[in-house]
């Protein structure tokens, strides 16, 4: 395995990915169908909320040096609380690549292959996934770094030019229903959120040295195409977002005013399947990772046992509406804001004891010597 250290440029791709793959399909549908008119406020709320934990996770990475999480934790909270944590956060992973496989489940049935044999998706993928985990962070990162720039120039394409047709006055009055449908929303779609988490796994494993401004660069750009694509998606359907399950996809037919533009939408579409695969790639192995972590063994084994998850994930995934309800339970809504949002405060609130414990003036002291 691949031991060389990431750069903050490589964790800030693996940050833009893991954050918008996911909400790039089904999520602006779901956010309408609460918020109405206020869809848009309510996917920068919760946009702005996950950056700023982000901002808290990066602070805490940096103090950990060249301990990885377990440890991390371990100093701060003990042996059992750090257990405790790996298991949630592994929890956590787990239904972040349930949710991705749902909804690129869906989106192949519904767009490219009516009658749609599982198994006819499931072995290249799941193989693909193993294969870029098992060669490690840096890997996942090298192939992140060929296919960055495809994507994010191919999905502002698309969205740039069709935002001739967007309705402006859609946005207007803002909070005409009250703050309530926002509240409702963003609790409701509570697990689509929280990627920042994926951070927690790359303790140790970054080069600290490295130039961290362009980590916040491609944060930025996260930024800008997540608004971006929110915004054109609810100018572009209005009362009809509720409708258009496949974000990404439906904005790029919208903007197909000619044979040759329709080319280069699908070809988006199909460079932005490819994201999905990568933003995989990246839970399987923080997933793996977290496990490595609570039996202190190899990542190998717990790759092909989480390769194993998948392919019951893909299998249960024809059950669309049962894997909705899982989604939207009580219990999971709960278990997202406690583990993606308490959870990394607390661990801050006591990174910064102990680091104002052992650090004076940025030199760490010896307590013998105060």
């Amino acid at each position: 395995m691949n031991k060389r250290k990431l750069s903050f440029r490589q964790l800030g791709i693996i940050t833009l990915l893991a954050t918008i793959a996911l909400k790039f399909f089904a999520l602006p549908s779901l956010i309408y169908e609460i918020s109405n008119n206020d869809s848009f406020l309510t996917s920068i709320i919760m946009l702005i909320l996950d950056v700023l934990m982000t901002f808290l996770v990066l602070v805490i990475l940096k103090r950990a040096d060249t301990q990885n999480f377990y440890e991390y934790v371990k100093m701060c909270f003990g042996k059992i609380f750090a257990k405790i944590y790996c298991v949630a956060l592994l929890l956590l992973f787990l239904l972040q690549i349930a949710l991705s496989l749902e909804g690129l489940h869906f989106f192949i049935v519904e767009n490219l292959f009516i009658d749609f044999k599982p198994a006819l998706f499931i072995l290249p993928l799941v193989v693909v996934v193993i294969y870029l985990c098992v060669n490690g962070d840096y890997n996942i990162a090298k192939v992140s770094e060929v296919f960055i720039w495809v994507i994010i120039i191919g999905v502002i394409f698309i969205i740039v030019s069709s935002m001739g047709n967007v309705e402006f006055d859609f946005f207007l009055p803002i909070l005409k229903d009250g703050v309530k449908p926002i509240i409702n929303s963003a609790y409701s779609h509570i697990a689509w959120f929280g990627s920042f988490n994926v951070l927690f796994l790359f303790f140790g494993r970054v080069d600290l040295k490295s130039n961290q401004k362009k980590f916040w660069f491609y944060i930025i750009i996260t930024i800008f195409i997540y608004s971006l694509l929110f915004f054109t998606f609810y100018g572009l359907f209005n009362i009809t977002s509720s409708q258009h399950s496949f974000a990404i996809s439906d904005i790029s037919q919208i903007s197909s005013s000619s044979g040759s533009l329709n080319e280069i939408a699908w070809l988006v579409v199909v460079i932005w399947m490819i994201a999905q695969v990568l933003q995989l790639a990246i839970y399987v192995n923080v997933a793996s990772k977290s496990i490595s972590l609570l039996f202190n063994c190899k990542k190998d084994i717990p790759i092909i046992l989480i390769g194993i998850y998948m392919i019951f994930c893909i299998i249960l995934s024809k059950q669309i509406t049962h894997l909705r309800i899982v989604f939207y339970s009580t219990g999971i809504k709960i278990f997202v804001i406690i583990i993606a949002y308490i959870l990394p405060y607390i661990l801050f609130v006591a990174s910064t004891i102990n680091y104002n414990l052992h650090y004076r003036g940025g030199q760490k002291y010896d307590k013998k010597n105060v």
